[in-house]
């Protein structure tokens, strides 16, 4: 056995003699310490924990991630799969099973329990998922709206309202300029997101309305209502005149991708009561009803009542709600 006190090597960088229960005592002081390292693995995770996801050599899929409302994280190796009750090395066993379909080799992944705080936003407007997330405090007003799925074409994202309460109870409104950020990176234009706050993206007067021209009763522009479909708007509009030609109405669409427009076929659709098939309306279409000979939209208009799949009364309202205002 080398005595440590007596040996060269030892002497030359002035380490100290030890003594047997010395030893011990610094195996035992070092076990806590790499012990400690891992504290806090086992704890099970919970709706608004943010975890922290490194993927080696993918930066693109390292993140910070809030656990949302439904149990899931937005990870692309975990679409839509709840992690509420696992605890870090169990994501990091999945995420590391899951990187090798996406990657073909095996990443090396690391799961922590982040100290950065998450806060509940609200975001309201003209974004493809509005409604309410957990976000990091840090995230700001563009990182919310990227949570909700980014906004939709036409939106004002020059002119966002936060609606924040104050200690009063009542709410003050801030404006963001988003695309002031976007062009000149001053992240002074972006405010800390506080607990509670409600984001509203604005659209854009007249982008996202919906016309209904020809051959209907009421021809006009219509406020765009998300998830309503192409008779929904037929029926705003009054319904289709007798002489309307059900069978040839042409839909506009600036944001499909097949040219823009195509010819639907309503009186087929109706005839086979196959209302899943009605396309859905997106902000800007525009829907031409065209002219027949033969006097048989009447008999259809009843049929289009009955399998449009919005509370017309509702809409009814809400549109001429806004036309008064």
């Amino acid at each position: 056995m080398i005595r440590t006190d007596r040996h060269p090597w030892f002497a030359a960088k002035g380490i100290v003699k030890l003594n047997r229960n010395r030893h011990v005592l610094v195996l035992f002081v070092l076990t806590g310490l790499l012990s400690t390292a891992g504290f806090g693995q086992n704890k099970k995770i919970q709706v608004g924990d943010i975890l922290q996801v490194r993927v080696f050599g993918h930066e693109e899929f390292s993140n910070n991630l809030v656990v949302q409302q439904n149990g899931t994280i937005d990870h692309p190796f975990l679409p839509n799969i709840p992690v509420v009750g696992l605890d870090p090395n169990e994501i990091r066993d999945v995420l590391t099973a899951q990187g090798l379909k996406y990657l073909g080799e095996r990443p090396i992944v690391t799961v922590r329990f982040s100290e950065i705080l998450s806060v509940s936003i609200t975001v309201l407007g003209q974004v493809s998922v509005p409604g309410q997330y957990l976000v990091p405090k840090s995230a700001t007003v563009q990182g919310a709206i990227t949570q909700a799925g980014g906004y939709n074409p036409g939106a004002q994202i020059d002119d966002i309202r936060l609606l924040r309460e104050t200690d009063s109870g009542s709410e003050a409104g801030l404006r963001v300029d988003l695309l002031k950020f976007m062009q000149t990176a001053d992240k002074d234009l972006l405010p800390e997101l506080l607990d509670g706050d409600v984001i509203i993206v604005p659209g854009r007067p007249g982008v996202l309305d919906v016309k209904v021209m020809g051959e209907v009763k009421k021809p006009d522009h219509f406020p765009y209502y998300a998830g309503e479909n192409l008779l929904d708007f037929i029926y705003l509009a009054g319904g289709p005149t007798d002489k309307a030609r059900m069978n040839k109405v042409m839909l506009v669409s600036p944001q499909a991708s097949n040219g823009g427009q195509q010819i639907i076929n309503l009186r087929s659709l109706i005839d086979r009561y196959d209302p899943q098939q009605v396309p859905v309306i997106y902000p800007g279409d525009v829907i031409i009803v065209p002219k027949q000979k033969t006097p048989v939209a009447k008999t259809v208009f009843n049929i289009v009542k009955d399998v449009a799949t919005i509370t017309s009364p509702i809409l009814m309202a809400l549109y001429y709600a806004r036309r008064t205002n």
